[in-house]
């Protein structure tokens, strides 16, 4: 019981200290990490622009047809046999 008790407490401790921590931090160290995330953030918002853009053209018909062009028709046929 009292070592639960124990753990629990400095548990409380770990991240209290961890949060005050966080807040004692200086402003420019605060600026440059959140510049820092703003550039990642925009890198991945780059590369699911031209991932959405290349799947818009992939779904147009033209394009599937295309590459489907080598492996037969993608149209239904007419009557099936059974």
């Amino acid at each position: 019981m009292k070592y639960t008790l124990g753990l629990i407490v400095l548990s409380v401790l770990v991240f209290t200290s961890h949060a005050l921590a966080q807040q004692s931090m200086p402003a420019e160290e605060k600026l440059e990490k959140l510049r820092l995330e703003l550039i990642d953030v925009q890198g991945k918002e780059a590369f699911l622009r031209t991932r959405a853009q290349q799947l818009d053209e992939d779904i147009k018909p033209e394009n599937i047809a295309r590459s489907l062009a080598g492996f037969g028709s993608s149209r239904q046929p007419i009557f099936a046999r059974s």
